[in-house]
This record gives structure tokens, sequence and C-alpha cells, in this order.
């Protein structure tokens, strides 16, 4: 268990998506509440919100870094939803029947 300050700071630093899944559970905690477990890629989460304080505007420049990420996976997920909706698929039948299934 460790103790952890989520703001302007670690926002404009924190990129991935591990850490998208974190921010958003901790947004809908209030002071003294406790999340419902839940699992990211490696890491398991129990969060509790000890205080909240204001938030404010992030600059520009200390943000920029996560919006780049952000714009390149909504970017890479559309090319692949676009190639996999407009894959043409082509089954050679006598190389197929060759396959053996392990």
């Amino acid at each position: 268990m460790k103790e952890r300050t989520f703001d302007e700071s670690t926002y404009a630093v924190d990129s991935s998506e591990e850490e998208e899944k974190v921010f958003a559970a901790v947004r809908k905690l209030k002071p003294g509440e406790v999340s419902e477990r839940f699992e990211t890629a490696g890491s398991v989460f129990v969060l509790q919100c000890i205080d909240r304080t204001p938030g404010g505007d992030l600059r520009f420049e200390d943000v920029q870094e996560r919006l780049k990420w952000k714009y390149a996976e909504e970017q890479l997920g559309k090319r692949v939803t676009e190639t996999a909706e407009n894959a043409k698929l082509v089954i050679h039948p006598k190389i197929y029947d060759e396959i053996a299934v392990r």
C-alpha cells in the first residue's frame, strides 16, 4: 500500500493506458470513499481518496506530450479499425488444407 498524489504535475507526465484507468477511477472518488477493486495491465488497485483540493487549468506546455500520446493512440486505433473493415481475406484451399492444427 502506498500513498500517491494526483495533481497537474503527475497528470502531465503519466501517459500510459494504465495511468488513464487510474486517473478515471480517482476522478470519481470523494474524500473518504474507497473504489472497487480493478485491474490494469499488470496491477490490481483499490483506491481511497484521502483529500481533494480544487483543481485548476493546466498549461499547454505541461500536457503537450500527453496530448501527443493520446492523439497518436487514437489515430492508430482508427487506422487499425479501418484496415480491418477494409481487409479482403483470400483463402488458398491447397495451402490451407496443408496447414496442420497443433
